[in-house]
């Protein structure tokens, strides 16, 4: 039998510390076992031990092989028939459930690499959905989501969930959200004027001035034009 530590590197390489390094003098008779394929580092036959995938070569005072690859890894137990695929095809299906240094659960496949070690190859992502990732980590902590920029200040309007129920935030200003159940569906429009009641109007008193300001430019400039009618029909 064998006792061994996995080890991740920087490289995403799989590792191990075989302890005192007793276990590698003892000859393991393979005879009667089937092979599961051929050795990534010298192409002998790799059998399956108690604690390993091991290569014939690399038991024994004699070995002149050193490839192992645990049986299981990062919490994770690698089937023979995982095994088999690997070192036939050089590499796994995606394998599920591996639990990494900092005890969260990733998806990864094992393959073969250039100097015959077994390393992690990761699945690629969807670039909408990585996208998503970035918009969700750039939003404000807690928030459930971002309805939009406040049309004054530029400042982020979210939803958040509250103790008394979900609410809208606008800098410093919590505003409830009456109808609970609409708490996923409400616009910006709508969070807009929960915010300017909770706050006197002051959105909407903004809203009037900023139409009343288009209004009088627009009447500026008829003025000229009206003139020259005025003018026009006195001259007829």
């Amino acid at each position: 039998a064998f006792s061994a530590n996995l080890i991740l590197n920087k490289e995403n390489a799989i590792e191990f510390s075989w302890g005192d390094g007793a276990a590698d003098d003892e000859e393991i008779d393979f005879s009667g076992q089937e092979p599961l394929g051929p050795c990534p580092k010298c192409s002998a036959n790799v059998y399956e031990t108690p604690n390993s995938y091991t290569c014939q070569k690399a038991t024994g005072p004699a070995k002149t092989c050193d490839f192992r690859s645990g049986r299981t890894i990062l919490k994770r137990v690698i089937e023979r028939e995982e095994m088999v695929e690997l070192l036939k095809k050089g590499r796994t299906p995606l394998l599920e459930k591996f639990i990494s240094k900092k005890g969260r659960p990733f998806s990864a496949f094992l393959v073969k690499q250039p100097d015959g070690k077994i390393g992690f190859e990761f699945e690629e992502r969807d670039p909408k959905t990585a996208k998503g990732k970035a918009a969700a980590k750039r939003s404000p902590a807690g928030a459930l989501r971002i309805l939009g920029n406040h049309p004054e200040d530029g400042a982020p309007i979210s939803v958040y969930s509250g103790r008394y129920g979900p609410y809208v935030k606008h800098g410093d200003t919590n505003a409830t959200i009456p109808d609970k159940d609409k708490a996923d569906s409400i616009t910006l429009d709508e969070a807009l004027e929960l915010i300017a009641e909770k706050t006197g109007g002051v959105v909407k008193a903004a809203k009037v001035a900023k139409v009343a300001k288009v209004a009088k430019v627009a009447k500026r400039s008829v003025k000229p034009a009206a003139a020259k009618a005025i003018a026009k029909r006195k001259a007829a």
